[in-house]
């Protein structure tokens, strides 16, 4: 087989133009990133509460008579879906915030629940789940009370993480609505996602950021470090340290036929740099500035580390920078307890502002690969002491450093019988798109005793830093811990 036939054809439109993609060509060109573009680089522009809910229900009447047949033919809650979703709108047009609300939570209930079965069979219960993410959203928004008891939907285990928590306040609530309509309308193919969830996500973050007290002043610790810490920087052994290849001779078709189809872990080096794709991000994320710059914007955190949990909330990138990031930037050589360690982890942030789209490429080394449907490009922004569980993922994996230092493990799928991954640590077993973990630490003896076998496992390992590009085989178990405040991107393909 030619290398080259294993590409896709993911070159994209700009609206106007077909955009051929190598190397240089910027993100903000490229057709996964329409649809973003069009909703949410409207920034400085509101149409309010009302005006947002009469646009949710004119886009709901224009899919409804197709949505509901293809709910219909769903069992066994697409029915219950489609006459959930209908009701909401209706309450929405008749003015009863209220009745909206609690239908359009019946209609994600019903959602969730055929998704826990297995994949949605159709996008009409993309739409249904947007639809009554909106509803719920404006609804919240406009309301003046605290949210109602819980409702069966919340309660119920397979609903919609937005809807369920609870010591969560009504401010946290909304901001996971809002976050959820976010990812759910990533999820639609080019052209066909509701433009209106921009205008809903603003509302929410509106709200928010008037209770977070977002400021703009600068920081006085907002120089993201450059160097490794004096301690806690792990020695990478003998024998495991990772391939390393320059970007400037490894071309896509070998990066297929030597590490793709071999599924070999591999580091590119000067990929991103000025020689290479030339990353606008590797000097706009040199600092804190760009956070405060868009410090209403919401993002979910994760506080504490995969082994020490604190809790998740939702903030502003501005309420997080001054809160974590700055202390954690002022601590360099410091080791900080899992108390002040917080991450913003797995967040489309280049969807939500796209003018950052223009600081990135879509590098060739998704071989052409990245789509809607199957496709991810995600910001990970975190203290240092940020730790992941050992897990894998469904898709293929760049992991580009752009910003500070991370230490990763990769281990390759042989290795799963020393894991300890048990069934009830994959979410939703039925669904394709399955993420699986491991309960061991590996920089933990403790739980080494407790979970012995991991010591046989091999993996190889890198201490990753500014313009280091991981590439992660499908599959392969992965280790992460930031060594010093830090950003990364990466693109999952297929």
């Amino acid at each position: 087989m030619n290398a080259w036939d294993a590409f896709g054809d993911d070159a994209g439109t700009s609206g106007e133009e077909t955009v051929e993609f190598g190397r240089g060509a910027r993100a903000s060109a490229h057709g996964f990133f329409a649809d973003a573009r069009r909703a949410f680089g409207r920034r400085e522009t509101s149409i309010g509460v009302e005006g947002t809910m009469e646009a949710i229900v004119r886009d709901y009447e224009g899919r409804r008579e197709r949505m509901v047949k293809e709910l219909g033919a769903v069992r066994p809650h697409g029915a219950r879906a489609a006459a959930a979703a209908g009701e909401a709108a209706a309450a929405a047009v008749a003015g009863d915030a209220r009745e909206a609300s609690a239908r359009a939570k019946c209609a994600l209930d019903a959602c969730a629940a055929q998704l826990a079965i297995g994949n949605w069979p159709c996008m009409a219960f993309l739409e249904a789940h947007a639809l009554a993410l909106g509803v719920v959203l404006v609804c919240g928004v406009s309301s003046e009370e605290e949210a109602d008891a819980k409702t069966e939907a919340e309660n119920d285990p397979t609903a919609s993480a937005a809807l369920r928590g609870e010591r969560w306040s009504s401010s946290e609530r909304l901001g996971r609505v809002a976050l959820e309509l976010l990812n759910t309308c990533m999820l639609f193919e080019s052209e066909h996602a509701p433009l209106w969830c921009a205008d809903a996500v603003r509302l929410a973050e509106r709200e928010i950021s008037a209770a977070t007290a977002s400021e703009t002043r600068a920081l006085g610790h907002a120089a993201i470090p450059t160097s490794l810490p004096e301690r806690g920087v792990p020695v990478v052994a003998e024998g495991r340290a990772m391939i390393v290849e320059q970007a400037s001779v490894l071309t896509p078709p070998r990066f297929y036929t030597d590490y793709v189809s071999k599924e070999t872990p591999v580091v590119i080096e000067n990929l991103l740099g000025a020689k290479g794709e030339n990353w606008g991000a590797l000097e706009l994320f040199k600092t804190l500035d760009i956070f405060q710059k868009y410090g209403d914007t919401i993002v979910p955190v994760e506080y504490g580390t995969a082994f020490d949990s604190h809790g998740t909330g939702v903030t502003t990138l501005g309420a997080f920078t001054r809160t974590c990031l700055a202390p954690s930037n002022a601590a360099h050589d410091g080791a900080p307890s899992s108390k002040r360690v917080a991450y913003v982890s797995q967040h489309p942030l280049f969807h939500q502002i796209p003018e950052l789209q223009d600081a990135i490429t879509v590098p060739a080394y998704t071989l052409g690969r990245l789509k809607t449907a199957t496709s991810a490009v995600n910001v990970w922004i975190g203290t240092s002491g940020t730790r992941t569980a050992i897990h894998r993922d469904p898709y293929l994996n760049l992991l580009c450093q752009v910003s500070g230092f991370k230490y990763v493990r990769v281990y390759d799928d042989a290795q799963t019988p020393y894991m300890h991954a048990a069934d009830t640590d994959t979410l939703r077993a039925g669904n394709a798109n399955t993420f699986t973990r491991s309960p061991a630490d590996p920089e933990s003896e403790e739980s080494l005793r407790e979970y012995p076998l991991l010591r046989r496992a091999a993996f190889v390992e890198r201490v990753l830093g500014p313009g280091d590009v991981l590439y992660i085989p499908e599959g392969h178990w992965h280790y992460v811990r930031s060594l010093t405040t830090s950003v990364s991107i990466n693109f999952w393909f297929k």
